[in-house]
């Protein structure tokens, strides 16, 4: 979590400094910089930014359309450390900015490439920052990973300058960026899945447009996720609630409900994939300690058929057709119920008497409905004043009582390419980028 607040402070610092200095600045006619040409191998994600089609407009809003409080204007040019600003001021890109993050020796970094104004060779040597710079000819990468490992530090460095000298590493993630090659967005997104992932790779196409931010992209289906001549189960949506379909939970969300489903006495291995109807979080104390309990129903499809001797649960009977019916499950003071749907199929919620559907296809991904309930804690009011007093909880918190309608989906158009279609609109007619810029200002004290 603390990972989280530093990243996304030191971003918004970065990204605030140059705001500014694009107030003063002239920014030439675009110009593509392929930066997307010294993307590493193992690039798992990757955003890049065309300044000129973003800050343009979102510096427009803010000036025009909506006026921010004096002190978040202030904010624009506050920084924690007193040079910072300067640094910045050199480090300001000319076009485009390309934050990537890759695995690599096991280790995760994160960085952003970029051209900046200054020359290279203008730029003196920066003293007291926190974060390596390595440059080459007319390209910089800041690295921005946390990190205390000294050893490691030294061969990261050595491994973003090997970056930077090559000229063309044919990445699969410069692949996707080629593939999409579109001057007029204003960012692009490139996520790479796993062997778990129903979405193998995609790239997708993210713009601020008045009070909604649009997603349009296309993607690659799994060719390992996709089996014939079997039905696949969900339960009916809910608009109410936050809906989701996905492969193999990401490490994050996958600790809190692997949790549960051991509390429980299920399986938590092998799960290939997953569908949610998320409701929030209860936070319990039990026996002293506070633990997390995810409030949802879900659809639970594992890589193997499952087996009376695979649960932990007592009191499992087998009827006549072969499926296994189960008592209901306390954990924490509230009740679960499971139903086996098929083999390898489960579902676990706290509703009794889901409204379950089956399709001979499966879905491949969905994220939808009232995503508030993603930061939603049931707890009692001495616990819940304690989380308002972390900032990425309230400012998040804040963000997302401004949303109205929310949905990203992935549909399989032919020959298992996807569509990938999306979209965030706030309420009340409010320009989305001035509810980001808030956001990111409310990290800067």
């Amino acid at each position: 979590m603390q990972k989280i607040k530093n990243l996304l402070v030191v971003l918004s610092l970065i990204s605030f400094s140059w705001i500014s200095l694009y107030v003063f600045k002239e920014i030439k006619a675009y110009t593509p910089e392929k930066l997307e040409n010294h993307l590493p191998q193992d690039t798992y994600f990757a955003l890049k930014v065309n300044n000129k089609k973003l800050l343009g407009p979102v510096i427009s809003d803010i000036i025009f359309k909506q006026k921010l409080r004096r002190k978040d204007l202030i904010k624009l040019d506050k920084s924690e450390k007193g040079d910072f600003n300067d640094v910045m001021k050199h480090l300001f890109p000319k076009n485009e900015l390309l934050l990537f993050q890759e695995k690599w020796n096991d280790k995760f970094i994160t960085a952003i490439l970029f051209k900046p104004q200054t020359p290279p060779s203008e730029i003196a040597e920066i003293k007291d920052f926190p974060y390596y710079i390595s440059f080459h000819n007319d390209l910089a990468c800041l690295v921005i990973s946390d990190t205390n490992d000294v050893e490691f530090t030294q061969e990261i460095r050595q491994h973003i300058d090997n970056l930077l000298v090559q000229d063309l590493i044919k990445s699969p993630a410069r692949s996707k960026f080629v593939q999409a090659k579109n001057k007029e967005d204003q960012i692009q997104v490139y996520i790479s899945g796993d062997l778990e992932s129903n979405v193998q790779e995609s790239i997708s196409a993210v713009n601020l447009i008045a009070n909604k931010i649009e997603l349009r992209g296309i993607g690659t289906k799994n060719p390992v996720k996709v089996k014939q001549g079997q039905k696949f189960h969900y339960i009916k949506e809910d608009t109410s609630l936050v809906n989701t379909v996905t492969g193999e939970l990401p490490d994050t969300l996958n600790y809190y409900f692997t949790s549960s489903l051991k509390m429980l006495g299920i399986p938590s291995t092998n799960i290939v994939s997953t569908q949610f109807h998320y409701k929030g979080v209860k936070l319990k104390t039990d026996h002293t300690q506070l633990k997390l309990l995810p409030e949802y129903n879900g659809v639970f499809r594992f890589e193997d058929s499952l087996r009376v001797e695979d649960f932990q649960t007592k009191g499992i009977t087998v009827d006549e057709f072969g499926k296994m019916e189960f008592p209901p499950l306390k954990v924490l003071g509230e009740y679960f119920y499971v139903l086996h749907l098929s083999a390898n199929e489960l579902y676990i919620g706290m509703d009794e008497n889901p409204e379950i559907i089956s399709t001979p296809k499966p879905k491949e991904f969905e994220l939808k409905g009232d995503i508030k309930d993603l930061l939603t804690v049931d707890t009692d009011p001495f616990m819940l004043g304690i989380l308002n007093n972390f900032p990425l909880y309230k400012n998040s918190r804040t963000l997302l009582d401004n949303v109205e309608h929310f949905e990203i989906c992935a549909h399989e158009v032919e020959n298992n390419q996807l569509r990938i279609e999306g979209e965030l609109r706030f309420k009340n007619q409010q320009e989305a980028s001035v509810q980001l810029v808030k956001y990111l200002l409310s990290f800067i004290h």
